[in-house]
């Protein structure tokens, strides 16, 4: 739809702005309407979405495709809100169980890792004359079914949660100022941005390597077994060996991508490295949400949990729009250059927390 390489990534960016943007008014919205209601505006937005997509590709147009893209945005900023409510639902402060329930939400996400590229290959062509434009449709069709199953859904109210609450709501700043909210929010953002910079690298890379499109699908579909797989245990890892272990563990295998695909461009190589790729964002993400729901309390959620998802969308939209300038001028090996300077700034954020926390340990006792 565009003849400029530089823009093949920019339906992609435009989503994850529109994400960046909506996040904080849909965490401000749904503490005045609550998860049910935020949760089906996010399923019109999609319904809507996929339509003007499908608009777009009939009229040739790619700004179009890009609104469409923005569209599905709105629904993403929505849903990112999914794993905090799953949180909220367990009662008590047990980081274990919040972190199992966050993972279950992944699960789901799993599933779809299957479904998704395959039924997007299998309707593409649906609307005789306009390729990809099936794809679209069909996801109209899951936001209609979203709409269907957040309708069935039943959440504590939003004064059930207030009754949690253990003190007067503390500013953002000062709950910014915490060592362990900013691990969180380094950890969700980096580790995302390191995800999402090669994710939207990677079927660019592979065609661009002599590989056929189909090769460059089951390179995408190990990406999201990596990404969603290990949600069967993540939650039980984080109990085991501890939620900062676990968001090390998660940098440690981004960076194993990295030097598996500076080894070469082979299709099994490429489909190895976003495996580990997708399982490093994993427990990056669960990792730092985990950590994140341990920093503020049930009234300071709205400004915490808006300030974690705008800070990281705005950060990943920022990294999609340099993607394929990146991929252009420096190569698949520039990428991942650029993710290790990224992963090391996440570590080093873990570390200087864990060592601001050992001190007040110490200077507590």
């Amino acid at each position: 739809m565009t003849t400029n390489a530089n823009l093949a990534t920019a339906p992609y960016a435009a989503m994850t702005l529109v994400t960046a943007l909506a996040t904080v008014f849909a965490s401000f919205l749904m503490r005045r309407v609550g998860r049910r209601w935020g949760f089906l505006i996010g399923g019109v937005a999609c319904l809507m979405g996929g339509s003007v997509a499908v608009l777009a590709i009939w009229a040739g147009s790619f700004t179009i495709f890009c609104v469409g893209y923005g569209l599905i945005g709105i629904f993403k900023a929505f849903a990112q809100y999914y794993r905090f409510a799953a949180a909220e639902v367990v009662t008590g402060n047990s980081r274990h169980l919040k972190a199992r329930a966050i993972s279950l939400v992944f699960i789901g996400c799993f599933i779809a890792a299957f479904v998704g590229p395959q039924l997007g290959a299998h309707v593409r062509n649906a609307i005789p004359g306009f390729p990809y434009a099936g794809s679209f449709l069909a996801i109209v069709v899951l936001g209609m079914l979203t709409i269907l199953v957040v309708l069935a859904l039943r959440l504590p109210e939003e004064s059930a949660i207030a009754e949690r609450s253990v003190g007067t709501a503390r500013s953002l700043a000062v709950l910014a100022s915490q060592p362990d909210f900013m691990a969180a929010v380094a950890s969700c953002t980096l580790g995302y941005s390191a995800m999402a910079f090669i994710m939207a690298a990677t079927p660019i890379a592979v065609v661009a390597a002599g590989h056929p499109l189909t090769d460059a699908a089951f390179v995408m579909q190990m990406h999201f077994v990596g990404m969603y797989g290990p949600s069967f245990f993540t939650g039980r890892l984080i109990g085991r060996i501890g939620v900062r272990r676990t968001i090390a563990a998660g940098a440690g295998f981004l960076i194993l991508c990295g030097v598996i695909a500076l080894g070469g461009t082979s299709t099994p190589r490429f489909a190895v490295a976003l495996l580990c790729c997708g399982v490093g964002w994993n427990w990056m993400y669960i990792g730092g949400t985990t950590l994140l729901t341990a920093t503020y309390r049930p009234e300071e959620r709205a400004k915490a949990q808006a300030c974690n998802e705008f800070v990281m969308f705005a950060a990943v939209t920022l990294i999609s729009f340099a993607t394929g300038w990146i991929l252009q001028n420096y190569g698949w090996s520039g990428v991942q250059y650029v993710a290790f300077v990224i992963l090391a700034a996440a570590l080093g954020v873990l570390v200087w927390a864990g060592l601001q926390r050992a001190n007040a340990l110490r200077s507590a006792t």
